[in-house]
């Protein structure tokens, strides 16, 4: 898998996305409407965790297979819900064990909150996954995700176990990391057919196509260990290796090693005697035996045995985003008709949007044209909202009925402080993003993404890339893209969200037109 096959395969799991927002927002939806319902703190954690994860693929794998059944039910949306909860609470738990300090980018919950509080937050998420199990009424779903959550704690022992051990089998390997990752990729996507009431065959296709991209899943991210950078994962280059796990480009390497390079082994991983210039020293075992070739291979074996069990699902539209994400290339460049009424990639202009707004400081944006005034724009929310700011400074305060920013200007982005939660929904006419250059002054601007699907910043910015001219941009979180690092903390941007450029020159950042697809 080089690195344009993972550009592809990154792309075709966007492509999944977009074709199933409707029912993500829903299982969004119902993961906050069970947080909000916890005491704060707990409510705190897992929110502060949740915002923090990746592309939700395990939820994403659960509804993708319900869709190949054409079931858009509230059923699938509970399981991912429940699924993602399982998730995050494996999440805050395996912090707690290894002692992490970073997640995505972000401080980790125990470092912010201390480890008794990460670890009984997990426990609420594992015991909230239950009740949205229970809710589905289906006996047969909860027993495979009550199975999938047993076995990844039994890999969680077993992966202690063999901790600081490279004489490792590859099969004890497998072994480990079938029980603590694929496990519940297989379930996932399990669920999502018992739901839809798919058969005993199509059920046991649907386990084994997640439990083998599970596999596939654990070894890239093992890799990611050594050659990535934090955005790309959950944890900092080299975390593993200054714990001493036994990963499987560890075990090939210790196979492979002489009697000198094996006694390296024994001091940097058994013995944890470690020094600053040990990590490379590993690097280097590893390319003098191609280690990361052969890693690259095993993971191929698995996604050729997870695409093969598609053949017994359903053949649906759907099925083609399967393929070209497992198998890290090949994207079927066809247009999707997403269910529900979600968008096609050659769709009809969108004329509503609702952006979820935390508590606290927001980053907003809209693709829509409103013509609407500040004050007019936020008026049902205006009881929680504090203050909205433009990237002047000039403010809107409702409680003072001042509205100094005048009409929201939809190529923009505002920065947006509630007192609660809440939802803006807007109405207006689309913008189309090819049409409406963003105009970048030279220092900072606050930009609006005029997008409707979710776009990695490496894409979105390369332009701006091009003349060497993109200093940094940054998230409402503080999160960062920096080119000249190679350094993605942002990941997507997302509809609805704004953002912050910093650019040695004036210049000008054009999107690509609806219909196009980075």
């Amino acid at each position: 898998m080089n690195e344009q096959n993972n550009k592809d395969s990154e792309k075709s799991i966007l492509q999944l996305r977009q074709a199933l927002r409707k029912n993500l927002e829903a299982v969004d939806q119902e993961i906050i409407s069970r947080l909000n319902k916890s005491i704060p703190l707990i409510n705190d954690i897992g929110t502060h965790l949740i915002n923090a994860a990746g592309k939700r693929l395990r939820p994403l794998l659960t509804l993708a297979m319900a869709a190949q059944f054409n079931n858009y039910s509230k059923n699938p949306i509970l399981l991912a819900a429940a699924v993602e909860f399982i998730h995050t609470a494996t999440l805050l738990h395996d912090d707690v064990v290894d002692e992490s300090n970073l997640r995505r980018g972000k401080k980790t919950a125990n470092i912010i909150w201390g480890n008794e509080f990460s670890v009984l937050a997990g426990d609420f998420l594992f015991a909230q996954s239950f009740e949205l199990m229970v809710e589905t009424e289906s006996i047969e779903a909860l027993s495979s995700l009550a199975s999938a959550s047993c076995k990844i704690t039994q890999g969680e022992f077993q992966q202690m176990q063999i901790a600081n051990k490279p004489e490792t089998s590859i099969e004890n390997y497998l072994e480990v990391i079938g029980k603590k990752t694929a496990e519940l990729f297989g379930a996932s996507c399990k669920s999502g057919v018992i739901v839809s009431e798919g058969n005993a065959e199509q059920q046991n296709a649907a386990y084994d196509y997640g439990f083998n991209l599970g596999l596939a899943f654990q070894i890239v991210d093992d890799l990611m260990d050594f050659n990535n950078l934090p955005n790309k994962m959950g944890k900092n280059l080299g975390d593993d290796f200054k714990l001493g796990k036994t990963t499987l480009p560890v075990i090939l390497a210790w196979q492979k090693s002489n009697a000198k390079e094996k006694q390296f082994w024994i001091k940097t991983l058994k013995e944890l005697n470690q020094e600053p210039h040990d990590f490379m020293s590993a690097i280097e075992i590893f390319n003098k035996y191609n280690i990361f070739e052969d890693c690259k291979k095993k993971t191929q074996e698995f996604i050729s045995l997870s695409i093969k069990c598609l053949e017994i699902l359903p053949d649906t539209e759907i099925e083609y985003y399967f393929k070209a994400t497992s198998n890290s290339g090949k994207v079927i460049n066809r247009p999707i008709v997403a269910p529900q009424g979600g968008y096609q990639f050659r769709m009809t202009p969108p004329s509503y949007q609702s952006i979820q707004l935390f508590n606290g400081w927001n980053l907003i944006s809209s693709f829509l044209n409103t013509n609407q005034s500040v004050d007019s724009l936020f008026e049902s929310i205006s009881e929680h909202i504090v203050i909205v700011k433009n990237n002047e400074g000039t403010a809107y305060l409702p409680d003072w009925n001042f509205n100094g920013i005048g009409i929201f200007n939809s190529l923009e982005g505002y920065f947006v402080k509630t007192n609660l939660s809440s939802t803006l929904n807007l109405f207006g006419s689309f913008l189309n993003p090819d049409e409406n250059p963003i105009i970048l002054n030279n220092g900072w601007s606050t930009i609006s993404y005029l997008r409707v699907d979710e776009v990695s910043a490496e894409l979105i910015f390369a332009e701006l890339e091009g003349e060497n001219n993109l200093v940094i941009a940054k998230n409402y979180l503080g999160q960062a893209y920096l080119p000249e690092w190679d350094f993605n903390g942002i990941g997507n941007l997302t509809p609805g969200q704004g953002y912050q450029l910093k650019v040695y020159q004036a210049d000008t950042l054009n999107f690509l037109p609806i219909h196009e697809t980075y």
